[in-house]
């Protein structure tokens, strides 16, 4: 006999289909939400939402965990990256400007006349000091290392909300891990704070799983290994004390089996028998 949801297959199929056609001539928010509703419901009566196993469960919590880790990580770390950049462009547009602004105005002071030549080796000096600071700090290669990293960390984050495959994704990931290797150090002021949350892959989490059956079965074969040998024990510790509770039996057994003292017991037991009967009689 059919249950009645398998009998009204046909039907909700149809009444779907009817729904479908509805919402496209009436393309109104209300109508859509009902049709959600109505065909959320006829789904689950033909079955079609069924609910994944506890293991696919699992896996796909740990890839959602670590997706939303990578896109948020590397959205932090793009815009860390970026105001580190724009400080160091600022630190470069500065030793730039001064230095042109000191060499013109040392090319000047030196043609004019009635200048101090100490005012024009002061600022000499200065334009010496800044052009050796810039050279020493490399504010445009720092500038520049900054930018490339945040294009990095930023085309990873996009790349990983469009990826559509597990090859995409695991490609990703070593591309993350290598953008973490190579990237610069930041002041503590550039560098926001986020918490990171640290899960397994589901792969390791597949083989651990694994590795805990092994020693659960290990373990229970050596407890079985130890209550078979405790009950060894016991068998041959009640075997000794009934060897040791009779031992005149056995004695005695051991004489009666001997010929002479057997033939004896029979002669002697024929005696007794003849005599009772004589008595009887």
């Amino acid at each position: 006999m059919k249950s009645p949801v398998l009998s009204c297959k046909p039907q909700m199929a149809n009444l779907k289909a009817l729904l479908v056609s509805v919402v496209r001539m009436n393309p109104n928010k209300h109508v859509s939400k009902a049709f959600d509703d109505t065909n959320r419901l006829i789904s689950h009566a033909l079955g079609q939402n069924k609910p994944k196993s506890s293991c696919e469960a699992t896996k796909m919590s740990a890839m959602e965990d670590q997706w939303e880790f990578f896109v948020g990580s590397a959205k932090q770390k793009a815009e860390s990256h970026t105001k580190a950049s724009r400080f160091w462009g600022t630190v470069d547009t500065f030793f730039g400007l001064s230095l042109i602004f000191l060499s013109a105005s040392t090319t000047a002071l030196a043609l004019l006349d009635g200048v101090p030549k100490e005012v024009v080796a002061g600022v000499g000096a200065v334009s010496t000091m800044l052009a050796a600071s810039a050279s020493f700090l490399k504010s445009s290669d720092r500038r520049q290392l900054h930018e490339k990293t945040s294009k990095g960390f930023r085309s990873l984050m996009v790349k990983m909300i469009s990826c559509e495959s597990e090859k995409d994704y695991e490609k990703y990931w070593a591309d993350f891990n290598r953008e973490i290797m190579d990237e610069p150090m930041m002041p503590q002021k550039f560098a926001k704070s986020f918490k990171m949350k640290y899960t397994m892959t589901p792969e390791l989490r597949e083989v651990v799983e694994q590795k805990e059956l092994v020693i659960a079965e290990i373990e229970n074969k050596k407890l079985q290994e130890q209550q078979a040998a405790e009950q060894a024990a016991e068998k041959l510790a009640q075997k000794e004390s009934e060897t040791c509770i009779s031992p005149r039996k056995e004695q005695w057994q051991s004489i009666l089996e001997i010929p002479e003292i057997a033939s004896m017991s029979q002669k002697m037991f024929r005696d007794n028998l003849s005599r009772s009967a004589q008595a009887n009689v």
